[in-house]
């Protein structure tokens, strides 16, 4: 059952009081009875938030279980077109489904709030920045929105700058900074998304030129830290924070420049760099059993993905690496590791199986189409959207198998969240919500 599709109403200051009623005044029966099945099969409450890019630590794992192998348009939930295109990722909490949008070239930027029972667009903040030329397979709205529960934060680049802010859940401006150029070259945009820590907000200012790491204070937008990083190859890898027991937190990130780095988060001391990525980056860094893994490319192609300790101190050498490897790699998407395994799912739709702790192949399958989002791994698959909107569902694990191919019917960049027992896509021109349900195949 498909929701009848929703359409932009500026209602950032208006219709507060939709608050998903089932039988809500204006919802007709179709939506109605959609709703109904909906709620019978998932509950309202349950499984984690998918609060920033590739979830809760940027893994990009889910613990929630039962959804169907096979769909088609009838069992989406809803389906809900967008304002102008965009390349951002779900954010999910609660009750909202934030996403981003951009119109006009790139001159109005919108963030979004969607209900996530019904798909309605609760409210919609706009405004008005500077334009940038961007890649084809990107836009003026690539970077994922990140919340903590509280507000939502938003990145926007463009040709004034940097602009980053916070809005409440009822869609008010909270604080709006300008952190300073953004030096678009070549014309790509930006795919950077921001990252909480504790009460900080966190982004990579990677350039061409002179390139920064930024903290800034939630509640007011204060700069809190900066530190300086060089320029080379303008990067859209998102960091991720990692939290072990008895160790202090560490902020992973990665670019052409540094290759593979840590820092304090609360300080932004740089504890170790590793500068063994050859292209540009543009995958996340992945974190498994005490390793930290990158990846690099260009033209459409991986060039080389570098693993090392996340203990590590200083400058590090090739020879300080776990391993390395210049074959068969992702350039856009970012890796999956779970279970002792690393996945590389690559642009071209090569997909590979990796022992994470040495490098060893394991198996390497093409799966057909090209990639520009990167895999989830949920309940022992692997789900990755080609660029043309389809659905390739693997088995995760040492034996290979393509379970399912599921169309969207419009293309996508976007990767998938999973939250409250439902998996969300975000295509060129809508944002769909497919729910687990107890006789999932």
């Amino acid at each position: 059952m498909v929701a009848a599709v929703t359409h932009l109403r500026h209602t950032d200051r208006r219709d507060r009081s939709f608050r998903v009623g089932l039988f809500h005044w204006g919802i007709d029966m179709r939506i109605a009875v959609g709703l109904l099945v909906f709620l019978i099969g998932v509950p309202l409450v349950g499984g984690e938030n998918w609060p920033r890019f590739r979830g809760p630590d940027g893994s990009g794992i889910s613990d929630e279980k039962g959804f169907p192998l096979h769909w088609d348009e009838e069992d989406f939930v809803w389906k809900t077109e967008l304002p102008g295109i965009g390349q951002s990722s779900p954010c999910v909490w609660g009750e909202h489904v934030f996403l981003t949008s951009a119109k006009d070239e790139g001159r109005k930027r919108y963030v979004l709030d969607l209900d996530v029972v019904s798909g309605k667009i609760r409210w919609a903040y706009e405004l008005t920045l500077g334009a940038q030329e961007v890649h084809h397979l990107a836009s003026n709205a690539s970077p994922t929105p990140t919340t903590e529960g509280t507000r939502v934060y938003v990145r926007f680049t463009g040709s004034d700058g940097v602009t980053l802010l916070a809005l409440d859940f009822r869609g008010e401006l909270v604080w709006k900074v300008n952190l300073g150029p953004f030096d678009n070259r070549p014309p790509q945009g930006c795919g950077a998304s921001p990252v909480v820590f504790d009460d900080l907000v966190i982004i990579m200012n990677s350039q061409e030129t002179a390139s920064s790491i930024i903290a800034v204070d939630s509640a007011t937008g204060k700069e809190r830290w900066k530190v300086g990083r060089p320029g080379q190859r303008t990067c859209h890898s998102t960091p991720i924070v990692l939290r072990r027991d008895g160790v202090e937190p560490q902020l992973l990130f990665s670019s052409s420049a540094d290759g593979l780095g840590g820092l304090d988060p609360r300080s932004g001391k740089i504890r170790f760099r590793a500068p063994l990525l050859s292209g540009r980056v543009v995958g996340s860094p992945v974190y498994a059993d005490g390793v930290v893994f990158g990846t690099s490319g260009g033209g459409g192609k991986g060039r080389s993905l570098a693993a090392v300790s996340v203990d590590s101190r200083g400058d590090l050498q090739e020879d300080d690496a776990a391993w390395t490897s210049t074959r068969e790699l992702p350039y856009v998407p970012t890796p999956i590791a779970h279970g002792g395994y690393l996945y590389t799912w690559a642009d071209i739709g090569v997909v590979k199986c990796i022992i994470a702790k040495t490098g060893e192949k394991v198996w390497l399958h093409r799966v057909g189409g090209a990639f520009s989002a990167s895999p989830i791994w949920v309940d022992e698959k692997l789900y990755c959207v080609t660029r043309q909107g389809d659905v390739v569902v693997i088995q995760a694990g040492p034996k290979f198998r393509i379970l399912a191919r599921n169309s969207l019917g419009e293309e996508s960049n976007s990767t998938p969240a999973v939250a409250g027992g439902r998996m969300f896509f975000r295509g060129v021109k809508h944002a769909f919500c497919l729910p687990a349900r107890v006789d999932a195949d």
